[in-house]
């Protein structure tokens, strides 16, 4: 029996079996390639962010910071992270984004930078006899108290190690102006990368 073949040598079976199975093909293909992707952009950025700092532009830095932690975290679009979407931000970015603050030491050997550092910094000043104000440990760490800015500018010191401890990351730009009690602490502490406090 002879096969009913089109113009083009095969027959609309073939033609139609070939498109599903590219159509398959791209469905778990591109979602990978993409994937793939959006990996590379971001180890990029991490290895960025550490030769800013290694560079003494702790401004640079900042801004790398945000863009990964916006990138992966700002669900809503408004280029802010509020409290929900901190919660579901991704432990192993924070986790990678810690880990370059934590290369910088401070003598004691703790964390020099980093929201686990900050964290640090906090406890340590509120468990102090009379306690500490948000404004004593904003100036502690070397911010501004305007609205959590005063990042060190690019090339203002010679070596990020001279910023005070816990002046990076600012929260600038990255905390949802509308959500009063942000704070990574708690996020840290699920995702393992700081102790119940």
């Amino acid at each position: 029996m002879a096969r009913q073949y089109s113009q083009s040598g095969f027959s609309l079976v073939e033609i139609l079996v070939v498109l599903f199975l590219m159509g398959l093909l791209s469905a778990i293909a591109l979602p990978s390639f993409f994937g793939v992707v959006e990996n590379t952009k971001l180890e990029r950025q991490y290895i960025e962010m550490a030769a800013a700092l290694r560079e003494a532009k702790p401004q640079t830095a900042q801004d790398i910071l945000r863009q990964i932690m916006l990138f992966k975290g700002d669900r809503d679009g408004d280029l802010f992270l509020s409290n929900t979407e901190l919660q579901e931000f991704p432990c192993s970015v924070l986790e990678r984004t810690e880990g370059i603050f934590a290369t910088y030491r401070t003598e004691d050997g703790k964390s020099k930078f980093g929201f686990a550092a900050q964290t640090r910094i906090w406890f340590e000043m509120i468990s102090r006899p009379g306690g500490a104000t948000f404004k004593e440990w904003v100036r502690t760490i070397g911010w501004s108290s305007d609205q959590y800015r005063g990042i060190v500018a690019d090339n203002a010191v010679e070596h990020v190690v001279a910023l005070p401890d816990g002046h990076l990351p600012s929260w600038s730009g990255i905390k949802s102006p509308t959500d009063p009690g942000w704070h990574p602490n708690w996020r840290l502490q699920a995702c393992g990368l700081y102790p119940q406090a």
